[in-house]
């Protein structure tokens, strides 16, 4: 078990470094700016996929609870702004629209434009209204609650990882390795003999550390 919250946690740090990498962007964009297009769609893509990566692996109670933490801001309800986040990322797969195509000078930075309303890809679900006006703090309030409803579901995870010991993470290794089908016989040999080189503990903190730097 142990083993695949590892792993868990490793994929929900992977879109919450993406997600990040592109909020540092936007937040520094100045006249000129460039790749704006791109950034605003990297952080919703990656967001959104941390969102329903956590509803995966914690169940509809996580997006029942994400919903409720959204509702009342920018005077909008919970549906309103978590199906607006979900549409914004789903025009931007799936339709190709350009989220960041109305933009604004705010303090010498270059800020894009929340679209006014967002609907479904058939019209059937909407209109989604925005919960700020610009992109950036969309994303800022969004970030905010989604990271933080992360940390507080991943949080048992956290414990059970920096309970394991040592010999537990050494065996769970071995099996590992026992279960490859892909890694060649003398890379299997080579790993066993240096098993003890390995800094398992290390390797124990090291990803729930990450994942809690990533989402604070």
């Amino acid at each position: 078990m142990g083993h695949h919250i590892d792993e868990n946690i490793c994929q929900l740090a992977w879109y919450a470094e993406c997600m990040n990498r592109a909020l540092a962007e936007i937040r520094g964009f100045s006249p000129p700016a460039r790749d704006v297009r791109f950034h605003h769609s990297l952080f919703i893509i990656n967001f959104m996929s941390l969102i329903d990566l956590a509803v995966e692996f914690y169940g509809p109670l996580f997006k029942q609870q994400f919903i409720k933490k959204l509702d009342g801001t920018g005077g909008q309800t919970g549906e309103n702004n978590e199906g607006y986040l979900r549409e914004l990322r789903n025009a931007t797969i799936h339709r190709g629209m350009d989220i960041a195509s109305s933009g604004t000078v705010i303090s010498n930075h270059v800020r894009a434009i929340a679209p006014e309303e967002i609907f479904d890809r058939h019209r059937k679900k909407g209109p989604f209204k925005p919960f700020a006006s610009t992109l950036l703090e969309i994303f800022e309030i969004s970030r905010l609650i989604g990271g933080s409803l992360v940390l507080e579901f991943a949080e048992p995870w956290f414990r059970e990882m920096e309970s394991r010991e040592f010999n537990e993470m050494r065996d769970q290794y071995l099996r590992d390795l026992e279960e490859n089908t892909f890694l060649p016989e003398w890379a299997i040999n080579a790993a066993r003999e240096n098993i003890d080189q390995i800094p398992f503990m290390e390797i124990r903190a090291h990803n729930s550390h990450t994942l809690r730097i990533l989402l604070s």
